[in-house]
């Protein structure tokens, strides 16, 4: 007779895999491997080439391809979330305003006063809304959209 699993127990299994997943690019076990992200299988490849190769190869192997050698995580490739669900209309227009202008000088002292705050209790909304400075945040969205120059 077939086993029968339970869907609480398949959608928690999945989430599970999926949040493992997102730390890591491949999981080794006695007889498989799982992969994910698209540089998965070079990272197989250097996990032979480690198992079964020289370290002289593996490190050359990982310049030729371009990936580093020692790292099995994925979050360096993970974008940033910027926290927007708050409701602050007034914090959420100036982010709107930064991401239009992040490659340009941010003075906080003219944002605040462009949105009638002095610059203490700006500090203070934008912080209890997005739960990072307003340096901070700026900084983040920059390497954000470094990422894709």
């Amino acid at each position: 007779h077939r086993h029968k699993c339970r869907p609480t127990f398949l959608v928690g299994y999945r989430i599970a895999l999926r949040k493992l997943l997102c730390r890591t690019a491949f999981i080794v076990g006695k007889s498989n491997f799982i992969m994910s992200g698209a540089t998965a299988g070079n990272y197989l490849l250097l996990h032979l080439l480690r198992k079964y190769g020289t370290a002289e190869l593996v490190n050359e192997c990982a310049k030729k391809l371009l990936i580093d050698s020692h790292s099995r995580s994925q979050s360096p490739y993970m974008s940033m979330q910027r926290p927007r669900q708050h409701e602050d209309e007034t914090i959420q227009r100036i982010q709107d305003w930064l991401e239009d202008h992040a490659c340009e000088k941010v003075s906080l002292d003219e944002l605040a006063d462009r949105n009638n705050l002095s610059l203490r209790q700006f500090m203070r909304r934008f912080k209890q809304a997005t739960r990072q400075t307003p340096g901070s945040y700026l900084q983040n969205l920059r390497l954000e959209k470094a990422k894709y120059l």
